[in-house]
């Protein structure tokens, strides 16, 4: 099954070991700012519409140009890009959303679905992989393997879900398509396909 995740983000011209990074680096940060019990370290101060709007638009160009770059080049960038998302104060909606997207692929969905909400998203106390491995009934050696699958394919719908949005943004006329975008622009083509990633 990992081969076949790695496939579909091949096809949008990113690299596997960046989406994995990526990810789990948001969603490591995520969870530990959950866990703080502090508001002030959760997420940034109340915004009005039209600031929720603009922090949205930035991070994901943002997301987006660091996806698609070599993954030896941009730790800091990447770990700056975390720090800032993850304190966005309408993160928790999208993140859900995207998630009942992992629980719709193939018959593997809603075990992705579970290992993700039990290890990041729980408001008890996030599972270890020990734990994962009990809760699912496998081997320690397959919920490694199971985990880093749940984390591509989430790395990959979000990848998705910021594309499309992005094109949107620039068919209105809200964002113009800078020189480094090319590459990007590429693949939106596949975007119609892409939930052909929803499988059986």
């Amino acid at each position: 099954m990992e081969q076949r995740i790695d496939f579909y983000i091949k096809s949008f011209g990113l690299d596997p070991a960046v989406v994995l990074d990526m990810t789990r680096k948001m969603l490591e940060e995520y969870k530990d700012r959950r866990k703080s019990f502090n508001p002030l370290m959760l997420q940034l101060p109340p915004m009005t519409e039209k600031e929720i709007l603009k922090n949205k638009q930035e991070l994901r160009r943002e997301f987006l140009k660091l996806m698609k770059k070599d993954r030896k080049k941009h730790n800091e960038a990447q770990t700056t890009f975390v720090y800032k998302a993850v304190r966005a104060p309408w993160l928790w909606d999208k993140l859900i959303g995207l998630l009942d997207m992992v629980a719709d692929f193939s018959y593997k969905g809603e075990l992705y679905k579970k290992i993700l909400w039990s290890a990041y998203f729980t408001d008890d106390d996030p599972m270890t992989n020990e734990q994962l491995a009990d809760e699912v009934n496998v081997s320690d050696d397959v919920i490694d393997y199971r985990k880093r699958e749940a984390i591509k394919l989430f790395g990959l719908f979000i990848w998705i879900y910021a594309s499309r949005r992005e094109q949107e943004d620039i068919i209105a006329g809200i964002v113009k398509l800078d020189n480094d975008d090319d590459e990007h622009d590429e693949n939106e083509e596949d975007d119609d396909n892409v939930c052909g990633i929803k499988e059986d």
